[in-house]
């Protein structure tokens, strides 16, 4: 995924280093061992369109200063649906997460039909 910021284009890499940057952000501590949870806590919060939890996903996918991710975010000019639903199916498409978000979006479907 491309994004042009502040005149610069930046690539977004939804990869194995992209889960291992927000799993030292996202965890739980169980019989004292971390786990890390990352994209169990994060789809839930971009689907409810949850601002912050989008820049966290994007700093860590482009590896760029919060800074950088959050002037993005709050400028005017920036669609700020459409950037939620792009991150969410580069989420889907990626080797690294497609299959645990496919099962996290199941599960909450099936909650909802509950």
């Amino acid at each position: 995924m491309k994004l042009m910021m502040n005149g610069q284009e930046h690539e977004f890499n939804f990869g194995i280093g992209f889960l291992r940057t927000l799993d030292q952000k996202y965890f739980i501590t169980t019989q004292g061992m971390k786990m890390g949870v990352a994209l169990e806590m994060i789809m839930p919060q971009l689907l409810a369109y949850d601002a912050v939890t989008l820049s966290d996903v994007l700093v860590a996918a482009g590896n760029l200063p919060v800074s950088t991710v959050d002037n993005y975010i709050d400028d005017p000019e920036t669609d700020i649906e459409a950037l939620f639903n792009e991150v969410i199916n580069e989420l889907k498409k990626s080797s690294c997460t497609r299959l645990k978000v496919g099962k996290i979006l199941e599960d909450m479907e099936e909650k909802i039909q509950e």
